[in-house]
């Protein structure tokens, strides 16, 4: 592979080009930018893309789809574009911005909420159980069906096991506020299928906030309740640790049906 350039700056503007040629089977893929400038006017960006064949009498054979190469927005380096390649280079190498210190700056950072409170919700339940239930194994995600011919597919958030490998708990995190007096119903419903199927007499929503720390709701000739949880996440980090740790606890001592 190469790369060559060449600029002329004179009076009436600026003219610069950059090829790269890069060696393919019969051949060489040639790629060529040009940009012009003419005085304090636009610039003109010309690309092509062209297959030289080994042949000399064989005519070169243009490319439908131009292949824009990495080494060609090194090689841009007029300010005025500096942020659109940096945006394009990051593109093409497929990098995310990430929280961790890293090469990618950028002005915001944008976050999946309920991905990110039903991680957290599960991983602080997981570890308070490494103290809290000795013995228990703790599931997340865990793959179930609804049905005896295991055609409806349900994966709870988290499913905690007792040390006998049997179901004990069950928990759903959702990253929504209740409504007005209330928590929303198809949250209600989808807990008491899990319960159903996991044979559980007890199961556990956890919400971001709420009008009150605590609800539960019997269900009617089941035998099941479903309660709902509030987590304050106004308070400082110890506090909300010892609010989870105090759910595990409760955890572990939730009946069978």
């Amino acid at each position: 592979m190469t790369l060559d350039h060449d600029s002329v700056t004179g009076a009436t503007g600026t003219y610069g080009r950059w090829r790269l040629r890069e060696t393919a089977p019969g051949g060489t893929w040639q790629t060529t930018v040009v940009t012009r400038q003419i005085a304090d006017g636009p610039t003109w960006v010309q690309l092509d893309v062209e297959h030289l064949p080994d042949d000399a009498e064989a005519p070169p054979v243009p490319a439908k789809t131009p292949r824009l190469a990495r080494h060609l927005l090194e090689a841009l380096v007029n300010a005025r574009y500096q942020h659109a390649l940096h945006l394009a280079r990051a593109v093409l190498d497929g990098v995310s911005a990430e929280h961790a210190p890293g090469g990618l700056c950028i002005d915001g950072f944008l976050f999946d909420m309920n991905k990110l409170f039903e991680d957290f919700v599960t991983v602080a339940l997981r570890e308070a159980f490494q103290t809290v239930g000795p013995g228990h194994t703790v599931r997340l995600q865990d793959p179930h069906h609804l049905d005896e011919a295991a055609a409806i597919r349900m994966k709870p958030d988290f499913v905690l096991y007792g040390p006998d490998g049997m179901p004990c708990a069950v928990v759903d995190a959702k990253y929504k506020a209740e409504k007005r007096g209330a928590y929303p119903d198809a949250d209600l419903y989808q807990m008491l299928a899990y319960c159903t199927a996991l044979g559980l007499r007890e199961g556990h929503l956890v919400y971001a906030k709420g009008n009150a720390p605590h609800a539960a709701h019997r269900v009617r000739h089941a035998g099941i309740a479903i309660h709902q949880h509030a987590l304050d996440l106004d308070q400082e980090p110890a506090g909300l640790l010892a609010e989870v740790e105090e759910l595990a606890e409760r955890l572990v001592s939730t009946p069978r049906v």
